[in-house]
């Protein structure tokens, strides 16, 4: 099954035009929506195998042209991971014209316990994408955005039990005042399962 999640936040995305006065009658609209995933990708990685999630969502007219929308989502893995995501967002739309909307938008999302994302090479091989930037506060006496970071790795399956993973990576710091340097790495892993 799909979830519908997607289809709501097009749904609250597509900008309307309502008249002066239903504005004055209807300022706040809001909405609950839940859904099942039989696999949840984002960004073109599976974090989780089936997931279950929660949305509120609360749409606040400023004026006959002006829109701000609020919301939270949860999701949780139903299977056998303990996958969770935690978002919060908010939309703010300007209509220009019925043909002009410009908006605002700003997600933050937490995630916990997701699986690595992967991409299988072959059926004994996967290469795994990580990045992202950082936030920290007081931090080693740092304060602010600190670096974009990532990391690719290749995975070989020796057997079903014993893997090895090359693997390269770097950090690039984002504030020229931050005492360090931006760093490359690279290594390798060697990984047996009991």
């Amino acid at each position: 099954m799909k979830t519908l999640l997607p289809l709501t936040l097009l749904a609250a995305s597509i900008p309307c035009q309502l008249s002066a006065d239903s504005v004055d009658d209807i300022q706040i609209s809001a909405e609950a929506v839940t859904g099942f995933r039989s696999s949840y990708v984002y960004r073109g990685f599976e974090l989780a195998e089936s997931t279950l999630d929660f949305q509120l969502e609360a749409e606040i007219a400023l004026n006959d042209a002006t829109f701000l929308n609020l919301g939270a989502w949860y999701a949780t893995e139903t299977g056998s991971g303990d996958f969770d995501e935690a978002a919060f967002f908010a939309h703010l739309r300007f209509q220009k014209t019925d043909q002009l909307t410009l908006g605002l938008s700003a997600t933050y999302r937490a995630f916990s316990h997701s699986t690595p994302p992967s991409k299988a090479v072959t059926q004994k091989a996967i290469f795994s994408l990580k990045t992202g930037v950082s936030y920290v506060d007081s931090y080693y006496g740092r304060d602010g955005f600190n670096d974009a970071y990532g990391r690719a790795s290749l995975t070989y399956l020796i057997s079903e039990t014993v893997s090895v993973t090359p693997f390269v990576g770097g950090s690039i710091l984002l504030d020229d005042n931050d005492a360090g340097d931006d760093k490359a790495f690279a290594g390798i892993w060697f990984e047996v399962r009991f």
